[in-house]
């Protein structure tokens, strides 16, 4: 069963992918998500796509990811740092 974040009225503030393991009893799972946000209404709400597979395929996939993001503001930040001395 899943597990409420917050109570009515409190604020969760979070821009970051979230993972959930967890292990069906049946073959079958209904999975539910309210998202609802009064602050932000054109920016609010589930904001990439959802992803579902097995726990080892979604860790690779999610290192994969912040590795790419490592390597492209490392890059950036170096191009930028050059840029200083060659101006």
């Amino acid at each position: 069963m899943g597990h409420m974040l917050a109570k009515e009225g409190s604020n969760i503030v979070k821009i970051q992918p979230i993972k959930v393991d967890f292990h069906p009893n049946l073959n079958e799972v209904d999975i539910i998500v309210q998202v609802l946000n009064r602050e932000l209404f054109n920016l609010g709400g589930i904001l990439k796509s959802v992803e579902f597979g097995a726990k080892d395929a979604v860790n690779q996939y999610m290192f994969s990811n912040e590795v790419i993001q490592i390597v492209t503001v490392s890059i950036n930040f170096c191009i930028f740092y050059m840029a200083q001395f060659c101006i």
